[in-house]
């Protein structure tokens, strides 16, 4: 299981880095971007619309020491945030 340690947004806050922890000890990153879902039977009842985190399958798994180097890993492979001040 990971453990979320740190989340880093884009200004819009509809893409975010995530700093895990991972069950075996390891750190690393992933990506994800605020996707929305439209279900047409809820909405013809409701007019809901929903959103959810997807992550990113643009990068490969990786395997940190820490999470100050997931996080610098994280702002070297991800573009959006390589551009980030936060």
């Amino acid at each position: 299981m990971e453990r979320v340690l740190k989340i880093l947004y884009d200004s819009s806050r509809k893409r975010r880095g995530l700093i895990l922890q991972r069950s075996n000890g390891s750190f690393g990153f992933e990506a994800e971007e605020l996707m929305n879902v439209y279900d047409e039977e809820l909405g013809k009842r409701l007019g809901e619309q929903r959103t959810f985190w997807s992550r990113s399958t643009q990068n490969p798994l990786t395997i940190c020491d820490s999470p100050e180097t997931a996080e610098r890993e994280a702002r070297s492979h991800i573009e959006w945030l390589s551009k980030s001040q936060d």
